[in-house]
């Protein structure tokens, strides 16, 4: 066998075995995730009593993307688990905003029904999009599940006019990264606390 015969091979094999091994992490997991739904929120900035301001500024619209997942694990609990989340606005310029953050949430119990969520600010939408009416025709979002570094779910939720495999092409989007917000970096941040997982504080 020539040394050329040989070394393809060898390259064959290798490629061969890196293509197969994030099945293979993700079936060793300690940790399964199943993504449920994906939903989209337009919530108003909540008012408070005591505000110095009154009711100004409140009437700020919100765009919210809720996931909701059931979980189970080999030890009834996963320390944490990390979230990759995209989405992808459509803006009035022609292009595609694309706002990215991941969040790590802690000691999520094994069971159903688990959300979490993330915000885009009013003003974003007011500077890219012109106004304050969010229009949900024009977002997508695309979300991965990990657990130890491994990716054990993924899910998307996408508008009519992205393209298949789009959150591939982030490369093409104009960039906002950190600009989508975890709820405790909001005005919701107590607000239905028990009801979503509980933020890793950075």
């Amino acid at each position: 066998m020539s040394m050329k015969t040989l070394l393809s091979r060898t390259v064959l094999v290798l490629a061969l075995f890196f293509s197969v091994l994030p099945l293979y992490a993700q079936r060793g997991s300690s940790a399964e995730i199943k993504i449920k739904k994906i939903d989209f929120k337009d919530q108003v900035t909540p008012q408070f009593k005591d505000s110095l301001h009154g009711s100004q500024g409140a009437k700020e619209r919100w765009f919210r993307v809720d996931v909701e997942f059931d979980s189970k694990s080999k030890r009834e609990w996963i320390g944490e688990l990390e979230v990759r989340w995209l989405v992808a606005i459509e803006t009035d310029a022609g292009k595609i905003a694309g706002l990215t953050q991941s969040i790590t949430y802690l000691d999520v119990e094994d069971g159903r029904g688990h959300m979490v969520c993330a915000f885009v600010s009013p003003k974003f939408f007011r500077r890219f999009l012109r106004s304050k009416r969010i229009e949900t025709s024009r977002i997508s979002t695309y979300v991965e599940f990990y657990v130890d570094g491994v990716r054990i779910a993924r899910e998307e939720r996408h508008s009519s006019k992205m393209p298949n495999n789009w959150y591939n092409n982030l490369d093409k989007m104009q960039a906002f990264p950190n600009t989508l917000l975890p709820k405790s970096k909001t005005p919701f941040a107590a607000m239905d606390f028990d009801y979503f997982e509980f933020e890793k504080t950075n």
